[in-house]
């Protein structure tokens, strides 16, 4: 059986995955930013999907929706439809667009004062739509932190808990649902 590979969008999501879900392949899409059409990323997603040469099943892709004005299910849609044109079986993919940044699972963790919660942050009930590094500059700053992606962004994945973020986030949880069987990191409470 073929081992899975991640096709993700930026250092931070690289590193997190590795961390997750080490031991797999793990590639930068290429493409960043909310301005990337869905033919570029497609074209970033075939490129390593010809090059994986049918080695990993399933390709799991990695990005965010930033301020696309589709919503995550659109964009999938949308991808699918795209990779389905192109001659490429779609169903050998799960995507995690996450709902605005990649950052926004940190907040289902960091309160509004700055303060670490375990079981999760009682006052965010929904990440998913925030500008996740923007509201994690303003709450890390209570604390006198800075936020910087590849350092500190890491060191709050591994404070993730993949059940509680998946409470605060329904893009989240469909993903988790999906990984489960793939990643054991998607089923710690």
């Amino acid at each position: 059986m073929p081992d899975i590979a991640f096709i993700v969008e930026g250092q931070l999501e690289q590193r997190a995955v590795n961390r997750a879900c080490p031991n797999h392949k793990v590639v930068l899409l290429g493409a960043n930013g909310d301005s990337v059409t869905i033919a570029t990323i497609c074209n970033r997603i075939e490129t390593h999907y010809r090059l994986f040469s049918n080695r990993y099943y399933p390709i799991i892709v990695i990005f965010d929706r930033e301020h696309r004005r589709e919503t995550t299910e659109e964009i999938e849609s949308a991808l699918v439809k795209e990779l389905t044109s192109r001659g490429i079986d779609s169903k050998q993919f799960i995507f995690f667009i996450s709902d605005r940044k990649f950052e926004c699972m940190f907040l289902a963790h960091i309160g509004e004062d700055g303060d670490y919660h375990k079981s999760g942050c009682p006052q965010t009930t929904c990440v998913d739509g925030l500008d996740g590094v923007s509201e994690l500059k303003s709450r890390l700053m209570q604390k006198g932190l800075r936020y910087h992606k590849t350092t500190t962004g890491l060191e709050l994945f591994k404070l993730v808990r993949p059940t509680i973020l998946a409470s605060k986030s329904p893009s989240f949880k469909r993903f988790q649902s999906q990984i489960l069987q793939y990643c054991r990191w998607a089923g710690i409470v």
